[in-house]
């Protein structure tokens, strides 16, 4: 005899329809047994996840008993029971035949998996000791494929004669974060088996990527903590409706991080690259929270740039703090024009007899290098400096050079980029933040670090001193500057042998 099933549902996310019930179709479990499961509503900032619950969303039971005596030879890789979506109802998709010999009178407890259009079933699944491992697709070195995956451990149930009543009160997270690359371009989508993101927090932290869920096969009332599939922050596209998304364990920042997202096509190997400052993010397992980025705000070639560099839309990529200085808001070192060392030691005294490339006298006289008037010295007529001369290069290699004076008016110019006087973890100094198409998340901060002038490290937290490359041809005793206070911005020409702030550029 057929038998009836319910399965009182409410919403699974907050933008599902409120409290409203559906009944599953009447059908019968093999072994006649009736449901009544009550599905609690997840957080409500799962509803940037979805709309509504889609054909395909899988509700995978595990009860108590499950795999009690599994050996690594002879388990039960299936869960106890699957409910699947199809596009208007839930309904049983399988169960095993034991389960109603494994139901208590006296009541029980079991976990509750809830999946993404993804088929965990199909997953590969292997034991390792007491661990049940399902085992999404693979790219590379540690990259999983991994859908939204959302448990509830340690669920009660009660058998009143044949109907079995629960109520799935409490979600963890275990894909906490999603990145919903937007796109409707077919052929993009197609190629997410090869596309892999990598999110960066700032200098040194990368977001937890998602790897295999577990389960215990003895203790089967909670999905297994395991380590992050890779320590770089890369996980594998999912294709969906709506474009690329990547679910991730978790990720944290706080305003001042910059965050770069790279968006790798493992089968040429190229990148496409975005970068945005000044999001805050704390998602964990008790909280889901979900960003989306347009595919069109990936820049092609990213590839190139340099980790710390930050994308304003110019000429050059600038970086993200100054040099000698770990995070943006730290002041950094102090450096002489065409000079590679830190002087911010008050101790040495910066006069004319301590400058590089220089054995005159006076400052008037005495030039060995970057020299345009035989009347200061010898005549080179090099007016950028060599890369031998550049701290930025000398200190950090690669394509890291210092700005050109051009390259800071480019910085300055107010059509490109809006200059705002502001205070950071305490810090004052100038966010200058990119007003390009495309880029007007991006921002860069420029703390006002003062200056080193002959003994004394003056104008700290109140003004800026930021060398150029470029030697003034007029007075080759000078070279060009950006200087900041409060309430102007502007360029000047200063002596070589003062020590100021280097902020480096990228080509």
């Amino acid at each position: 005899m057929k038998k009836t099933i319910i399965l009182a549902s409410l919403a699974l996310m907050a933008a599902f329809s409120s409290c409203n019930k559906s009944e599953m179709p009447e059908a019968a479990t093999t072994d006649g047994i009736k449901l009544n499961i009550t599905v609690a509503d997840l957080s409500t900032e799962t509803k940037a996840v979805k709309s509504g619950w889609e054909n395909g969303d899988r509700l995978n039971l595990y009860f108590e008993g499950w795999n009690e005596i599994a050996t690594v030879d002879n388990f039960q890789k299936e869960p106890d029971m699957i409910l699947k979506y199809d596009g208007s109802k839930w309904q049983i998709e399988s169960q095993v035949a034991s389960l109603s010999s494994r139901l208590k009178s006296t009541g029980g407890k079991f976990i509750a998996v809830w999946e993404s259009s993804n088929d965990l079933m199909k997953y590969a699944r292997i034991v390792s000791g007491s661990v049940l491992y399902f085992y999404p697709p693979l790219t590379g070195n540690s990259v999983y494929h991994s859908n939204m995956l959302v448990y509830s451990p340690n669920n009660t149930y009660t058998l009143d004669e044949s109907t079995l009543k629960a109520d799935i009160s409490t979600w963890k997270f275990n894909t906490a974060f999603k990145v919903l690359i937007k796109t409707d371009d077919s052929a993009v989508k197609k190629k997410a088996d090869n596309l892999v993101l990598q999110i960066k927090v700032g200098d040194n932290k990368y977001a937890m990527p998602s790897s295999a869920p577990a389960f215990n096969i003895y203790n089967y009332l909670y999905l297994v903590s395991y380590s992050s599939a890779n320590e770089t922050g890369r996980q594998g596209a999912v294709a969906e409706s709506d474009g690329l998304a990547f679910y991730y364990r978790s990720c944290e920042a706080t305003n001042s991080d910059n965050i770069v997202f790279t968006l790798n096509d493992t089968s040429d190997d190229s990148n496409k690259q975005y970068s945005v400052t000044g999001k805050s993010l704390n998602a964990t397992e008790d909280s889901f929270k979900a960003i989306s980025i347009d595919y069109s705000k990936f820049t092609a070639g990213a590839a190139d740039i340099p980790d710390g560099c930050v994308d304003l839309g110019l000429s050059v990529f600038w970086a993200s703090c100054n040099l000698g200085a770990s995070k943006p808001t730290e002041y950094g070192g102090y450096y002489q024009w065409a000079g590679t060392k830190d002087v911010s030691d008050t101790g040495i005294n910066l006069d004319w007899s301590y400058c590089p490339y220089h054995t005159g006298s006076d400052e008037s006289s005495g030039w060995t290098k970057y020299n345009t008037k035989s009347s200061y010295g010898t005549v080179d007529n090099k007016t950028v400096l060599e890369a031998m001369d550049d701290a930025a290069t000398v200190a950090l290699g690669g394509k890291w050079r210092m700005p050109t004076d051009e390259e800071w008016t480019e910085l300055r110019n107010t059509d490109n980029c809006s200059w705002t006087w502001t205070t950071i973890d305490g810090v004052n100094g100038y966010k200058v933040q990119s007003k390009k198409s495309g880029y007007t998340d991006n921002w860069i901060f420029l703390p006002a670090a003062g200056s080193r002038r002959g003994t004394d490290l003056s104008l700290v937290g109140s003004g800026g001193y930021y060398w150029s490359s470029s030697l003034n041809t007029g007075g080759p005793n000078l070279a060009w500057y950006v200087y900041f206070y409060s309430d102007n911005v502007s360029r000047y020409r200063y002596n070589r042998c003062n020590g100021q702030s280097v902020r480096p550029v990228s080509e």
